[in-house]
């Protein structure tokens, strides 16, 4: 059964900082196990662009009381799309990447 998990992902990036201060970000990925998750992270293009590592793995099974439940769609064959809203703006972008 695949589950949700979301990768805590450090970074060096020599163009701030003249690299010397780490950056992160988060990615979501759905695997079996963490295991699974940690292989799964190392394939996303910005974690091998940016030569990323990982901090810390969270497996999400349910929030505020509702379960997180994890459902393939074919037609979005290897497709994440998640909408985020940036401080101070007026509508949510979606973000996607295959």
């Amino acid at each position: 059964m695949q589950r949700l998990y979301m990768v805590h992902c450090g970074f060096y990036d020599a163009t701030v900082g003249d690299g010397l201060f780490e950056g992160h970000t988060n990615i979501f990925v759905c695997a079996e196990d963490f295991a699974g998750a940690r292989a799964r992270v190392k394939t996303h293009p910005d974690f091998k662009r940016l030569k990323m590592h990982i901090d810390g793995l969270l497996e999400v099974q349910t929030v505020e009381g509702h379960h997180i439940v994890v459902q393939e769609d074919k037609k979005l064959q290897g497709v994440t799309r998640i909408r985020s809203l940036k401080y101070g703006s007026r509508s949510p972008k979606l973000y996607e990447n295959t």
